[in-house]
C-alpha cells in the first residue's frame, strides 16, 4: 500500500469523515468505513453485510478484545503498517505480543496481517530457539537463573514462558 494513501486512510479513521459503521469496544468507538473494513476483513464483512443485526445497525460491539487491540487492527487495515512496536508496548514481551497479535488477526481473518506478523516471528524465532536449547530442562534454566541471572535473562526466559504458555496454556 502506497505510503500516501495508508497517511490518507488513517485520516478517515482518525476523523471518521465519510463513516458508514460504528465499532464498538471497552466503552471506545470508532467510525469506520465498511469499503475499507469489509473489503479488508471476512470477519467485518460477515458481520456488516451479513444476516446479523450488526449489518442492519452498521454497528459491531466486540467484547473479545481490549480496545488496543481492536484499535491495532483498525489501524492496520487502515494504513498497512502492522504496528507490532506498539502492540509489543501493550504486552511489554515482544514474543507475546506477537503472538497476541497473530491470534487476534486470525480472529479477525486479517490474512495480510497473520503473515507480517508471522514472518516477524519466524525472523526473531531462531534466536529464541538458540538461547533455549542451551538448556536440557526448564529446571536447568531454573537453576542457572538462580546462580548466574542477571535482569536481561530473567526477563528474557519469563517472556519466553510466558508466550509458550499463551500458545499451549
Amino acid at each position: 500500500m502506497s505510503h500516501l494513501f495508508g497517511a490518507r486512510d488513517i485520516e478517515l479513521l482518525e476523523s471518521g469523515e465519510f463513516a458508514d459503521a460504528i465499532v464498538e469496544c471497552d466503552g471506545k468507538s470508532w467510525r469506520v468505513h465498511k469499503a475499507i473494513v469489509c473489503k479488508r476483513s471476512e470477519w467485518f464483512r460477515k458481520a456488516l453485510n451479513g444476516h446479523f443485526m450488526e449489518a442492519d445497525l452498521a454497528k459491531v460491539t466486540i467484547r473479545e478484545y481490549t480496545h488496543e487491540r481492536i484499535e491495532w487492527i483498525l489501524k492496520w487495515m487502515y494504513s498497512g503498517n502492522n504496528g507490532l512496536d506498539n502492540l509489543g508496548k501493550l504486552y511489554g514481551n515482544p514474543l507475546t505480543a506477537a503472538i497476541e497479535g497473530y491470534l487476534t488477526a486470525d480472529y479477525f481473518m486479517l490474512d495480510e496481517l497473520k503473515t507480517a506478523v508471522a514472518d516477524l516471528l519466524w525472523a526473531n524465532l531462531a534466536d529464541i530457539i538458540q538461547a533455549v536449547q542451551q538448556f536440557p530442562s526448564v529446571e536447568c534454566i531454573r537453576d542457572h537463573l538462580l546462580r548466574h541471572g542477571n535482569h536481561s535473562s530473567v526477563t528474557f526466559y519469563r517472556q519466553f514462558f510466558e508466550g509458550v504458555r499463551l500458545v499451549y496454556g
